[in-house]
This record gives C-alpha cells, structure tokens and sequence, in this order.
C-alpha cells in the first residue's frame, strides 16, 4: 500500500514538475513569437518588449505583464508616413479559456476572453501625408497577415479597463481620453473577406473624460462621462464645453484666422437609433434623435480688429457639403442661454442681446434627400433680453437644386427700451420710449437675397440720437434727435392711416453668418416700419 502511494506521488510531482517545465517552455516561446510577429506585422516598425510572461495549462490562460511598444522612427516613413513617435505601455494583457487547432484544412484559435488593463499610448504626427511614400498596411491586409499565422480567430470577449490615449496631429490638433474602458462581444477576424474583415456582435465604449485641443482656432473641446454603445445605437456625453483659449479682448488679434471669440458649454448631449452599419458600409451618419440639454452659447466679436474675409456658408450649404451622407430624425435643444456682444471699430463698450428659455427642434435634416423639394425645420421659441416672446419657424432645402429657404416668426409684447443695451454702443441712437404690442415677418430668401414682409405694431415711439464725448460717455444729440422723431420716426403702428406692411429686401453679405443675414433681412423690415426707407 506505501508503494502505491510512494508511486502516485511520485507520479503527482513529475507531473507538476513536467508542466511547470511545460509552462515555462511556453511562456519563453510565446514572448519570442510575440516580438517576432509584431515585428513582422508592421515591417520592423514597431518593437516590442514583454517583463514577464504567464502560462497556465491548467484554466488555459496566458497573461503577459508590463509591455512597452515602441516605433523606429527611422522605418516609419515606409509604413508609418507622417509619424513622429509612437508609444504605449501596457500593465496586464490576459487570455483565458484559449483554445486552438494549427495545420490541417480549417485553423484556428478561439479566446475565451482577452482583458487589457493600464492601457497607455502616445501618438505624434507631423501633420502631413507625403506624396510617394507607402501607407501603412491596411485593416484588410493587416488581418489577412494574422489569420495566415492563425487561421480564424474568435474572443468571446474583450475588455479595456483604465487606458489613457494621446494623438497629436503636428502643431495642429491633438486628442485625448482619460479613463476609457471598452468591451467587445463576440470578436471574429477571418481571412480573405473582401468586404469587412473583422466582425463584432457588439462594441460599448466609455470614458471619464474625452478632449480635442485645436490650436488654430484657439479652443478647447472637453466632455466628461462618455458613453457609446453599437448595439443599443446609443452616445451620450456630460457637461460638453468648447473653451476658447485666450479671453474676449485678446482672442480675435491672438488667433490665425482672427475669428470671433466663442464659448459654448452643454449639460448633457444624448443621441439614439444611430445605425453605426450603415456608417461603416454606405458613409450614411443616420441618428434617429438627439437631445442636448442646458445649453450656453456666448459669442464676441471685435470690430477693432482687421481681419480677412471669408466665404461663410449657410446651415443647408453645410450640410450638403458634409464628407458623408447624413440623415437625422430631430435634434432638440431645450434650456438653452444665448449671449451676443460686438465692440464696434471705435467703440469702448460692446452692444450686447441676450436670448433665455431657448428650445427648439430640428426635423428631417439629411443631404440625401428623395425628391427636390424635400426640406427640413426647425421650430423655436425664447425670451430676448428676459421680455420679448420670440417664436420662429424655419424651413431649410435640401436637394441640391433648390436653395430657397423660408423663415417665419413673432416677437413681442415689450418694452422697447430693452434693445438700447445693443443699439446705443452699435448705432449710437437709442430708444427713448416705445412700447411693442407684436411684430410679425414671413422670410424668403436663396444664397444672393432675401425679402421679407413684416408687421410691426407699437406705440409711442421716439428715440434719441447720441454722440461719444471726450470722457468716452455717451451723450444726445438733442437737435438731432428732434429732427429725426419729427420727420422720420413714425411713433405708431397703425396710425390714423392704419396699420403698415413693410415688404422689402435685403442682400447677403457672404462673408457674414446665417444668422447676420437673417438679422439684417429682419432690420431692413424694421427701418421700413418705424419710418426709415427699406435697404436692399
């Protein structure tokens, strides 16, 4: 009876013997493959180091701990063009639950799961593609190269725990995740598809903090708690912010371009139904709503700095020109908070309008549309400065052949005095009395000129001509103003003659924005009613 255990013991030990033996045979193999296959994936471009490597024969698993990757800058230009550096750390890969059949007719290898934690890459690029050099492999090629070795590959699961990425593009743009964590279902690359070489039953991404920093436009992009999903068609983000970099008064003059200095910040932005199939296989960006939430948009421009001029195109001429195909069922915007200032050229103090208690909703916005006159709308409603009830309702085309767009909407009751915070440091006039009972105005208008009809019904209209003195104060111009409510300002509407219909035209100053063009259509029915002649 002891010499049967002697000999079941003895067996037990060589066995544990032989697969630790086994093991650490494996383990140095694997770490060997690993850099000559990486290696010969990417050219010797990319080099790769392991600090230890696992095997156990028992769950079928190998982790490989503390790996750095790296790039030779100096082959890069063959496969790599336009990359400076390239590098990532990586605490703990582990597969478990591995599986695998080589040689024969049908290879393969079949994972369990495959978990990634302490994910750490940094990217550079010089911002350039240059002419004549090879593209890096695609993902096409890139499979096919694996599944040559492996035969079909297949991981149940796989999870990215706590990576942190950084992409820089030159002196341009840079990109960052913190915090990014990521999991996919049922992951399947197979040689020789033509079509999609690899394929996912589903893809759920997160991140504490995503950002993109564009130093051209001097501003700062950053959202916190992330979420994307590809099967539930879902992304959503937290406390969205685009930052400019410099402050109000230096912005314009600091930035390339001398563009307007802009902050816009959102509570929360979440969009479902979007169909990532078709925009992978057609390039169709199709969403079936967004919904953005607690929105604040400020904007400042600086009229004391000279800047170039350049085509600004309009809301449907944007989306037309859009790289892929898009298609939207309806985005709402609700609590939102719109400020508008403008230093003039030899103003001190900038005009300012205010626009609270904003919600609105798009509809139908696509640039694939099926007939020609297909359009999509936009309808909204606001406070301007705290007091005038505004309501809009626009309808923008988006077939090619048509570029009528039409705009509709009403204003008021108020006080008129409210516009003087806009009107007196702009226009150096102001409202000395005046009481809005409603305004009205139907807009049409293509990229060259629009026309409006308003009706705009008030009373007890006069203002007040004003001049800046030494002290930089603003002062009446008392004779002025008096010649100016005595033979231009109609102080009613209607009046013993009834009420007015102004009709009149305005043309598009295509270095200026939608919204100015809609502003100065909308001030030319404006002139015309208070009794100023109509501009075209």
């Amino acid at each position: 009876m002891k010499i049967a255990i002697y000999i079941l013991l003895g067996t037990v030990i060589l066995l544990f013997f032989a697969v630790f033996g086994v093991e650490r045979w494996l383990e140095a193999k694997i770490r060997r493959a690993a850099v000559r296959e990486t290696a010969g994936l990417t050219g010797g471009t990319l080099r790769l180091e392991i600090g230890r490597v696992r095997v156990s024969l028992l769950h079928r698993a190998v982790t490989l701990y503390d790996m750095t990757i790296g790039a030779d800058t100096s082959k890069t230009g063959r496969c790599l063009p336009g990359v400076d550096s390239l590098g990532a750390e990586i605490d703990k890969i582990a597969l478990r639950s591995v599986r695998f059949r080589f040689g024969g007719t049908s290879p393969y290898i079949d994972v369990g799961s495959l978990e990634i934690n302490g994910l750490r890459v940094t990217l550079a690029t010089d911002g350039q593609n240059p002419a004549g050099t090879t593209k890096m492999p695609a993902a096409q090629e890139i499979c096919d190269r694996i599944t040559q070795r492996t035969g079909d590959l297949t991981i149940g699961r796989i999870r990215l725990r706590n990576a942190d990425v950084r992409i820089s593009d030159g002196i341009r743009n840079s990109y960052a995740a913190k915090g990014l964590s990521a999991e996919a279902d049922r992951f399947r690359m197979a040689g020789g598809q033509t079509v999609q070489p690899y394929f996912c039953d589903d893809i759920r991404l997160s991140a504490d903090k995503v950002s993109a920093r564009f130093p051209t436009t001097a501003q700062l992009f950053e959202a916190d708690t992330f979420r994307a999903g590809l099967r539930d068609g879902g992304l959503s983000m937290r406390h969205a912010r685009l930052i400019p970099q410099y402050g109000k008064a230096e912005y314009a003059w600091k930035t390339i371009r001398h563009t307007d200095w802009t902050q816009a910040l959102a509570g929360s932005i979440e969009a479902g139904g979007i169909d990532f199939g078709l925009l992978w296989n057609d390039t169709l960006l199709s969403i079936d709503r967004v919904e953005v939430k607690d929105v604040e948009i400020a904007s400042y421009k600086n009229r004391r700095i000279v800047r170039q001029e350049r085509f600004k195109p309009m809301l449907h001429e944007m989306v037309r020109n859009a790289p892929f195909g898009l298609s939207v069922g309806r985005i709402g915007i609700a609590n939102g908070h719109a400020v508008y200032e403008e230093l003039s050229a030899a103003g001190e103090k900038p005009g300012r309008i205010v626009f609270d208690n904003l919600n609105g909703v798009f509809r139908g916005i696509t640039n694939r549309p099926g007939t020609a006159d297909a359009v999509y709308t936009l309808t909204a409603t606001g406070r301007v400065m705290d007091a005038a009830l505004l309501r809009v309702a626009c309808r923008f085309p988006a077939h090619p052949s048509n570029d009528r767009f039409e705009a509709e909407g009403t204003l008021g009751p108020a006080n008129l005095r409210i516009f003087n915070r806009i009107l007196e440091p702009l226009a150096e006039a102001g409202v000395r009395s005046g009481h809005l009972d409603g305004l009205s105005f139907a807009i049409t208008g293509d990229g060259r000129e629009a026309e409006v009809e308003m009706k705009m019904r008030y009373t007890d209209l006069s203002v007040t001509m004003l001049r800046e003195d030494a002290g930089g104060r603003k002062r009446e111009r008392r004779l002025m103003s008096g010649l100016v409510n005595l033979m231009l300002i109609k102080s009613s509407n209607p009046d013993r003659k009834g009420l007015r219909i102004v009709r009149s035209t305005a043309v598009r100053d295509t270095s200026r924005s939608q919204f100015n063009y809609l502003w100065k259509t909308l001030l030319t029915g404006i002139k015309g009613s208070v009794g100023f002649p109509g501009a075209k």
